[in-house]
């Protein structure tokens, strides 16, 4: 199952919506989750909950920081967060294991967190315009099917 809410006003996401059993493409991109003006306006812990879930995004959005849930999503290989207010990541994030392209341009990263050298399958990593001041030792490392990356 597909599901495409992308370029609407959602403030929040109804729990039910990641209770779907077969939902593998979800697409939340350019609404307003984390808008600090609409109380309770962000991503739900119960996102963990998509297990068959392969492709999310969330770009677009004003989400300042994502719940460790994320990091239950183990079918995940595809996940795009460009341009949101992201400061850091979950540590969780470390455990999505099947994640092949991850797109976090255009948030407030200041650095590239170790967990991220968890994520041996990944081959594309996209962080261009964030405030990277500082790069975790050996974050890199466990990277070993990485193509390309973008620190720009």
């Amino acid at each position: 199952m597909n599901i495409n809410l992308n370029t609407n006003k959602l403030s929040c996401v109804p729990n039910g919506l990641f209770s779907l059993p077969t939902l593998k493409f979800l697409d939340l991109s350019h609404n307003q989750l984390g808008t600090r003006a609409v109380p309770n306006s962000y991503l739900s812990e119960a996102i963990g909950q998509c297990q068959s879930l392969v492709e999310l995004h969330l770009a677009g959005n004003q989400l300042t920081s994502l719940p460790e849930s994320l990091g239950e999503l183990g079918n995940l290989e595809i996940l795009d967060l460009k341009d949101n207010k992201l400061g850091q990541l979950p540590q969780r994030m470390g455990l999505l294991d099947k994640l092949f392209k991850l797109n976090l341009d255009g948030n407030e990263l200041k650095s590239i967190p170790a967990s991220l050298g968890n994520l041996t399958l990944l081959k594309d990593l996209s962080m261009a315009r964030n405030k990277i001041c500082s790069v975790e030792n050996d974050c890199l490392v466990g990277l070993a099917n990485l193509v390309m990356l973008d620190l720009h």
